[in-house]
């Protein structure tokens, strides 16, 4: 159990499984999850009997995030002193767009197809609710918010996958990024983290500060804890 400055709770228990997968992007979210994972791995002592697929996608328009999630990756290795075995997978594509999707949804299925995971875990978190939040649209084309992320509270947070049989969690989904701000600085990591991930999805820069994802860090990076 993970209880972290907010009355929303995030449970990861991985005593279920064998083996596990999650997208890792570079970004604070999807590093936080994959901490997470790790630790509740070493609380069960799963430490000779569990493995963790992270599965990232750099494509045309998201170049960087190779270089950012195997700072993530590395991070965790060292800082849980490589008692969890991590398995960094990295798939490069030209493509853009919705590739990136697809490509997720592809390793999921040969992943389960194949009895090399039982569960996939999304990092995603809960789009800002708070009206603190102001999103300023920048100039020209952007990309938007992802409706995927406004969870409804009704919803469950672990799915079966029909399709692949495996389970689809997403603890993270009924908190937003202050969570995962909490969880790092509880952890005297938060200033390192922020230094080796990154949530732009400009192409053109590391930073460009005005799109959904600059906006929404620097907001819960601004909020007062």
């Amino acid at each position: 159990m993970v209880e972290i400055g907010h009355p929303d709770t995030v449970t990861i228990d991985v005593r279920p499984y064998k083996s596990v997968a999650l997208t890792v992007s570079g970004g604070l979210d999807s590093a936080s999850l994959l901490f997470m994972i790790c630790e509740s791995a070493i609380q069960h002592h799963l430490e000779d009997s569990f493995k963790i697929f992270a599965f990232t996608v750099p494509n045309r328009g998201d170049v960087f995030c190779g270089y950012f999630a195997a700072l993530v990756v590395q991070k965790a290795q060292n800082h849980f002193h490589n008692k969890v075995i991590i398995e960094h997978i990295v798939h490069n594509s030209s493509l853009g767009g919705k590739y990136k999707t697809e490509a997720m949804e592809a390793f999921q299925k040969e992943m389960a197809r194949t009895g090399k995971i039982e569960a996939f875990f999304d990092g995603v978190t809960l789009n800002p609710t708070d009206p603190s939040f102001q999103f300023q649209p920048p100039g020209g084309d952007y990309v938007k918010k992802m409706s995927h992320r406004d969870f409804d509270c009704h919803q469950p947070k672990t799915v079966k996958k029909q399709a692949y049989h495996i389970d689809y969690c997403r603890p993270l989904a009924n908190v937003d990024k202050r969570f995962v701000r909490d969880y790092f600085q509880k952890h005297g990591l938060l200033e390192e983290m922020i230094e080796i991930t990154r949530s732009c999805t400009d192409f053109n820069s590391v930073e460009c500060g005005c799109c959904w994802w600059c906006q929404e860090r620097q907001w819960v990076l601004n909020c007062v804890p």
